[in-house]
């Protein structure tokens, strides 16, 4: 019996314990609602820049498109896309890519006032490579799969 209850117990801490680890992403805004902010994850790849599944988090307080932050969380609400609360946000310094004048979170902010992204429901940025002064950002709505193409001078 007292095996037992060690056992139940050592099971409930380590549940606990792994609930509550830490997560950590780093990605551009790229839509905001007062304190709620879509994040699409930054990843490095040999083309360029790619970007993973947007999340929506309660930052607890104001971002601005474009801006590239650092958020912890705990967990995530497995919907598309998914929610969570950041349980601390940090701003960090815009990205620029060797001999670009504009920094990528510029580039975002940029392409989301072009029709082509405009006319898109909820866009999401898919990718963003800077070649020849100009950069090529790959878009697609929230909710498809049709891709948009925009072209940016640098």
């Amino acid at each position: 019996m007292r095996t037992i209850l060690i056992m139940l117990l050592l099971f409930c801490y380590q549940h606990v314990a792994s609930a509550e680890e830490l997560n950590t992403m780093i990605g551009y805004v790229i839509d905001v609602e007062d304190t709620r902010a879509l994040v699409v994850e930054r990843r490095e790849s040999s083309e360029g820049v790619v970007f993973g599944q947007p999340v929506w988090f309660n930052l607890g307080q104001k971002a601005h498109i474009g801006d590239l932050l650092k958020v912890t969380y705990t967990n995530l609400l497995k919907s598309y896309p998914a929610q969570g609360a950041a349980e601390t946000v940090q701003v960090l310094t815009p990205t620029y890519v060797n001999g670009s004048r504009n920094s990528e979170g510029d580039i975002i902010q940029k392409a989301l006032i072009k029709d082509e992204v405009k006319q898109l429901n909820k866009p999401v940025i898919v990718s963003m490579v800077f070649s020849q002064g100009q950069w090529t950002t790959v878009w697609k709505p929230l909710l498809d799969e049709k891709e948009v193409t925009v072209v940016i001078a640098d």
